[in-house]
């Protein structure tokens, strides 16, 4: 899953994307525990609209 990350966002916050959280059921002030980052390389991004 492919999280937006906001440029400027100091306190290292996340976008879920809505398709995610409506298939996941993520609510607004839901905890979600991020298990694993790793880059992506550009050819290997995908992007969710």
């Amino acid at each position: 899953m492919l999280l937006l990350r906001a440029r400027r966002a100091a306190s290292r916050q996340f976008t879920i994307p809505r398709e995610v959280r409506e298939e996941f059921g993520i609510e607004p002030l839901d905890n979600v525990e991020i298990l694993e980052v790793k880059p992506l390389r550009a050819s290997e991004a995908r992007v969710i609209q």
